[in-house]
């Protein structure tokens, strides 16, 4: 893993879909474990959505603010702004019971995530300096 700045997932007239520098910064410059934890969110963050599609599916607004609020927390660890964003969205959503809004908004929270996890994937394969 290079400690060099990297766009970290930019797509053409997109910004990135995290921030290496303050990722690594906020764990203390600490690169193993930043590898460690873009593992265990490629791993742990599919379920978490799959449990937020059921609870909305379901109309369970309490099970769909929690795992709104988990994907935001995993996602946060990453300063990955605009998958906080969108799982902050449904949160406040489920939250409220909107659960037809949230519904609505899951699509952007996915392709956020997507983003999310390939520039974790692309990154962890870069070779160390």
């Amino acid at each position: 893993m290079s400690t060099e700045p990297q766009s970290c997932g930019r797509e053409k007239d997109r910004p990135p879909a995290f921030d290496f520098q303050a990722a690594v910064e906020r764990l203390g410059n600490d690169l193993s474990l930043f590898a460690d934890l873009a593992e265990l969110f490629q791993t742990d963050s599919p379920p978490v959505l799959a449990a937020l599609r059921a609870a909305l599916a379901a109309g369970d607004a309490r099970q769909a603010e929690r795992a709104a609020h988990t994907l935001k927390g995993m996602a946060a660890n990453f300063d990955a702004r605009r998958a906080v964003a969108a799982a902050a969205r449904i949160e406040q959503l489920a939250k409220a019971a909107a659960l037809a809004t949230a519904t609505r908004e899951l699509p952007v929270l996915e392709t956020e995530l997507a983003r999310l996890t390939t520039a974790l994937q692309d990154h962890l394969r870069r070779p160390n300096p």
